[in-house]
């Protein structure tokens, strides 16, 4: 995960995928995430949610995002 975040901030994306990309990191290298744990991912999402919004979703955007919200259940 720490490569795959350092990739990722290094890369052109946008400000707000690197965050996403770092906050869902941050909830993958954790070996012991329970349901509190998946909080972190709420402003992933949201920061998924505006950057589709600004640039257009692709068509399995909007799925995985919907799986990832469902995922602390």
């Amino acid at each position: 995960m720490i490569g795959f975040t350092m990739w990722l901030w290094r890369s052109f994306a946008p400000h707000a995928v690197k965050a996403a990309g770092l906050l869902i990191a941050s909830v993958v290298a954790n070996p012991y995430a329970f349901n509190y744990d998946m909080v972190v991912l709420g402003p992933a999402i949201a920061f998924l949610a505006v950057e589709g919004m600004k640039r257009g979703f692709a068509p399995f955007e909007k799925s995985l995002l919907a799986m990832l919200w469902l995922t602390p259940l």
